[in-house]
């Protein structure tokens, strides 16, 4: 029995996660910091791939670059490739995935949805190639109901973001919002009005430059952001985002009873599974 428990100890010391952050860095037999601030090999070094907490800056693979394209999701859940299963070719997928997605065909409705089934953490889906300044948009309709988010957004690996919030319990609002190098700040947050953003269709576009962004909806600029607004004095640097990033959509569960108190509030409250 005592040798078996400590055989066990072993395999779980082996196996036991490793994560990554801005004051560890991962080893050499874990070299890639995943997106979600986890160590390993394999796919951990594809899509996502922090090279600033990784092992080395070469631990990464090369990012695919953009090119201009355009999606049509309607069948488009068989198309989808597994986050868990992408190679690292960008002309084999054009998006991934991780969680649970689902054709609707309606006579007045193709689409792809994103669920999120009960205490699940909801769905990404993201695109294999990367922008670096660009024009990006998206027609689409969020959920709702209070605690479930929303988000458009371009993510860098080393956590530039740039993103269109949609919270349930309040859909008549567009959150807008920025960070740099995943330092969060919520004080860059701007709203946009919108009607019904559950029951209507609405074209989100993101207009990024190398000195200003732009946030539009259905073709109406509702904010812009000048680099030089971002200077940060005690780094001598702008927080500005600049780095090349994915364009991911989402759906996932701010009001779950497991997250901090102040993202349960912002998200509108716990959610009604």
């Amino acid at each position: 029995m005592l040798i078996a428990f400590l055989l066990l100890l072993a395999a779980g010391a082996v196996n036991a996660a490793v994560y990554c952050n801005s004051s560890q860095s991962c080893p050499q037999d874990k070299p890639c910091c995943s997106q979600y601030g986890e160590c390993g090999s394999g796919s951990y070094c594809l899509g996502g791939c922090n090279p600033a907490f990784s092992y080395n800056i070469k631990a990464c693979m090369p990012m695919p670059m953009c090119k201009d394209s355009s999606t049509s999701f309607k069948n488009y859940s068989s198309k989808l490739g597994k986050m868990s299963e992408y190679l690292g070719d960008a002309e084999d997928s054009d998006w991934i995935y991780e969680g649970y997605t689902l054709d609707y065909d309606d006579k007045d409705d193709d689409a792809l949805i994103l669920a999120m089934p009960k205490n699940t953490a909801g769905t990404v889906i993201s695109s294999t190639r990367y922008i670096w300044y660009g024009k990006v948009s998206a027609k689409l309709k969020s959920s709702h109901l209070g605690g479930v988010v929303t988000a458009f957004i371009l993510f860098s690996s080393v956590q530039d973001e740039i993103d269109f919030e949609y919270v349930g319990a309040d859909l008549e609002t567009v959150q807008t919002n920025y960070y740099f190098q995943g330092t969060l700040n919520y004080t860059n947050s701007k709203n946009i009005s919108a009607s019904d953003t559950f029951e209507n269709y609405h074209t989100y576009e993101v207009d990024w430059h190398e000195d200003h962004v732009t946030w539009s909806v259905d073709g109406v600029a509702g904010r812009t952001l000048f680099k030089n607004q971002t200077y940060n004095e005690t780094t001598d640097s702008y927080d500005f985002p600049q780095t090349p990033a994915r364009v991911q959509i989402s759906l996932w569960p701010g009001g779950d009873a497991a997250n901090p108190p102040g993202t349960i509030a912002w998200a509108g409250g716990l959610i009604n599974w």
